[in-house]
């Protein structure tokens, strides 16, 4: 029969594994002024912009140097003071599970130099995943992230619009390629066309690909529009107007899962707020409609041929209807409708090549080249088989869980809508963006771990930690 001083020292073993990793963050080794430009730098992808290669003599940062280093000052600091490395939690399993499932993957399809760069290149994000737990002590800091990426969301279009207006003046002024000190080509996406009814329509001059461009944007956009409801001040509006400036490059982009994505995140972001209850119902009916309104208005003064886009989708169910449509209305050639949509043909060509190697896969090279697979779920399906897809999806899903297990717990704690409801949108809407996403990237890497950092922040007990506690019952 246990007695009450057993059925006590339990209940405290029991508390201190459970706060193992909610105090992780309690003491941040890499200093918070420092962690903002080195995430604005990895969140735009800095380092291959020409301006940004003419900086450095043309000498092309692996991106993923700063994580590695960062996280190893962090690693080897927490050692030394004899504290917790990293979180004992679920995240933990599942970044190892993926971490080991890749490598070994990898090293069978590949070269043990390619497997290395590729392996690099997947496992980056999750050092940076740890870095941004450890430094993000809080929803302050957390907030001011947030903040800076809208500014720079704000400043690269500003930066995109000074280019096109540059190139439309003098086209040679723009060099659309740089060659690196190691012999690199690095080239921006320059100049996108889509035809309709016989016209070339522009879909920019970007920096980065229109899926890139249009992808990094989707997370500043959504943050403006929560801020609406957030802050009580007049630069409410300036943040409502920016999103709308922003919401139109997005659709400039004319990706349409982006414009999806952008989409279904306000109708979850709708939802969350009216969940908590913290606006009022006319407020956000306002603000919504408002947003969607102005995304329609200027896509039929603007984009009226975006509709095309979205019925070329249709060809493949062979409906006479839809077909006859598209071709009396020019919205795309006849030999589109006969030929089957390259994002299909991809998708099923990377599902086969799944079914055949469900384990091992097939390789990074072998994906990319093969099939030029644009969807990210299939991409690492088909390149490192179903252990390494299993903890990736089980992590942004178990993000959105405790995301959603925060919002109930923090539904009553302020006046103001919580991070939460804008987190709980952005998963969501990346849920889609994955669609057309492909290749790794770390823009939503970032605002995945900003996520779990707050929900670090909500969990984290008042009480004193797991291992305090232990050391408290045996003084005692």
């Amino acid at each position: 029969m246990r007695t009450l001083s057993d059925r006590l020292l339990l209940g405290r073993l029991r508390f201190g594994l459970r706060s193992a990793g909610k105090d992780y963050s309690s003491s941040a080794i890499i200093p918070f002024s420092i962690l903002i430009p080195v995430i604005l730098f990895l969140y735009f992808d800095l380092s291959t912009q020409h301006w940004f290669l003419q900086l450095t003599g043309r000498h092309l940062l692996r991106i993923w140097i700063p994580p590695l280093v960062f996280f190893a000052a962090i690693f080897g600091g927490r050692l030394w003071k004899r504290e917790l490395p990293i979180p004992l939690d679920w995240q933990t399993i599942l970044f190892a599970v993926y971490g080991t499932a890749s490598l070994i993957t990898l090293s069978l399809n590949e070269t043990p130099f390619a497997a290395v760069k590729y392996w690099l290149i997947m496992i980056a994000p999750v050092w940076m995943y740890f870095v941004i737990l450890d430094s993000c002590d809080g929803s302050a800091h957390i907030e001011s992230v947030l903040k800076w990426l809208f500014l720079g969301g704000f400043l690269l279009i500003l930066y995109t619009l000074y280019l096109q207006g540059l190139i439309a003046r003098n086209p040679d002024a723009v060099p659309l390629e740089m060659m690196t000190r190691s012999g690199q080509v690095i080239s921006i996406a320059g100049e996108a066309f889509y035809k309709e009814k016989g016209i070339d329509y522009s879909r920019g001059f970007l920096l980065y690909s229109c899926g890139h461009y249009g992808g990094i944007l989707l997370f500043p956009f959504l943050f403006g529009v929560f801020q609406f409801f957030r802050n009580g001040t007049w630069i409410r509006w300036s943040f409502l107007a920016l999103s709308l400036i922003m919401s139109s490059q997005i659709i400039n982009t004319l990706s349409r899962t982006d414009i999806v994505a952008m989409s279904f995140g306000l109708i979850v972001l709708w939802g969350a707020l009216a969940y908590e209850g913290k606006s009022s119902k006319g407020q956000r009916r306002f603000v919504f409609l408002s947003v969607f309104a102005g995304m329609i208005l200027y896509t039929v003064l603007f984009k009226p041929f975006l509709l095309g886009r979205f019925l070329q989708l249709l060809t493949f169910l062979d409906s006479a209807l839809v077909n006859q449509y598209i071709l009396s209305e020019q919205i795309a050639p006849a030999h589109h409708i006969t030929a089957s949509d390259p994002h299909i043909v991809s998708a099923i060509s990377s599902l086969q090549a799944f079914i055949e190697r469900p384990l091992m896969g097939w390789g990074f090279s072998f994906t990319e080249q093969q099939f030029h697979e644009l969807n990210r779920y299939l991409f690492i399906l088909a390149s490192t088989g179903v252990l390494t897809f299993s903890a990736y999806v089980f992590f942004w899903v178990g993000i959105l869980l405790s995301l959603g297990r925060s919002l109930i717990k923090e539904r009553h704690s302020s006046d103001t809508p919580t991070l939460a409801t804008y987190f709980i949108s952005c998963i969501a809407m990346l849920g889609i963006k994955f669609a057309y996403i492909g290749m790794e990237t770390f823009y939503y890497w970032i605002i995945g771990s900003l996520a779990m950092a707050w929900v670090y922040t909500t969990e984290k007990s008042p009480a004193v930690s797991g291992r305090h506690a232990l050391q408290q019952n045996i003084t005692d």
